[in-house]
């Protein structure tokens, strides 16, 4: 199944469906990996986020392991997007409306990255500095 992706000055959106969560990693990051066939794709979140799940929504600390367990909820869920935005924000959508939506940090990376194959253009970096994570063209 191919990636599409739908890019504008504002936001990077990669079209996942297929993709799913298959490990979950969790020590003072929380690390998400997306696999399928030969595309891979590994998500790092290092800040505070958001999983809206249903009409319930909780705030997540990967700095604060207890506070994770919702998150588990989100282990082989299919994927439908992945949004970055300009200014720093995430939002990852899976297929069943869930969505974990992390925010710009201006103190520290707020979040990273990195896949394989036809993924390999999600290489991106949430720094604290003013600069869109997939770099300025």
């Amino acid at each position: 199944m191919s990636t599409r992706i739908n890019a504008s000055s504002d936001r990077r959106i990669w079209m996942l469906n297929g993709l799913e969560v298959t490990r979950l990693c969790i020590d003072f990051t929380f690390t998400i990996h997306l696999w399928e066939g030969s595309r891979e794709l590994t998500i790092i979140i290092e800040v505070p986020f958001t999983l809206r799940i249903d009409e319930h929504e909780q705030q997540l600390d990967p700095n604060a392991g207890t506070t994770l367990g919702p998150a588990l909820q989100i282990l082989h869920k299919p994927v439908e997007s992945l949004t970055a935005y300009r200014h720093g924000r995430l939002v990852v959508a899976f297929v069943d409306g869930t969505t974990l939506d992390v925010d710009k940090d201006w103190q520290y990376e707020s979040w990273h990255t990195f896949g394989s194959g036809e993924l390999a253009d999600i290489a991106m970096l949430c720094s604290p500095h003013d600069a869109a994570p997939w770099g300025d063209e």
